[in-house]
């Protein structure tokens, strides 16, 4: 046993708990966003004005933090993507994913995602605001719309019974 380096095991034991932490914290977060899309699904009318309430929530987020001196273009570009995604609610949760306004959100979240992630590179923030700020101005309304894909896909159809006989 004088072979083996020491630590050698604990290095082995460390390595195989992150994997099964790894594991476990996959099956966390799809057991979690699988309960939000039937939240969503079951709740849509709730879940429209949630996103209408959060949407001003995150515009005044954008006017905060422009107000604390963050870059103009940048904060519009944040502004437009969060138009774009409001323009959507009312169609939502039944979105067409080749609606133009559907492409032009796409395209707006990558921007805006892009345009935030080279300013905070650029400048040294902390990771936790960071993450905070991508939470809730770049991400939050984004990924309700994205859950909100997989309800249009397991609902019913709508129609009468009569219609099938």
């Amino acid at each position: 046993l004088t072979s083996w380096p020491m630590g050698f095991f604990l290095t082995i034991i460390r390595y195989a708990s992150y994997l099964l932490l790894f594991s476990f914290s996959t099956i966390c977060l799809a057991c979690g966003l699988y309960y939000l899309a039937e939240v969503i699904e079951e709740h849509e009318k709730m879940t429209k004005k949630l996103l209408k309430y959060l949407s001003w929530v995150v515009f005044a987020a954008h006017l905060f933090v422009w107000m604390e001196g963050f870059p103009t273009t940048y904060v519009l570009v944040g502004v437009i993507a969060h138009v774009l995604y409001y323009v959507l609610l009312p169609q939502f949760p039944k979105l067409k994913l080749t609606n133009l306004g559907f492409i032009l959100a796409s395209i707006f979240f990558v921007l805006d995602h892009y345009v935030w992630f080279s300013f905070f590179s650029s400048k040294p923030f902390n990771f936790w605001d960071i993450l905070a700020f991508f939470l809730v101005c770049v991400w939050l309304i984004p990924f309700v719309f994205f859950i909100s894909l997989t309800s249009e896909d397991s609902s019913l159809p709508y129609g009468s019974l009569s219609a099938c006989m």
